[in-house]
């Protein structure tokens, strides 16, 4: 499933623990800035196999959900 994989990939480049929810915002995620969303990108587009381009990380990094989204459009 998406969320797990996700998960996995926050922990990674996070380089700590923090349990994410759909309903987890950027702000509520210690470490999320502009750098860590920049490398979240490159491991999603990876990981997913999708490409994502920078209005979509304008209008999707926003939450944990926005993301999901993000990624079931591209793989549908």
């Amino acid at each position: 499933m998406i969320i797990e994989k996700l998960q996995e990939i926050f922990d990674d480049i996070l380089e700590e623990e923090y349990q994410i929810l759909m309903e987890t915002t950027r702000d509520e995620v210690p470490g999320w800035d502009s750098l860590a969303t920049i490398n979240l990108v490159v491991a999603i587009e990876e990981e997913f196999e999708i490409k994502i381009n920078i209005e979509e990380v304008e209008a999707s990094f926003k939450d944990i959900k926005s993301i999901v989204q993000l990624i079931e459009s591209k793989q549908a």
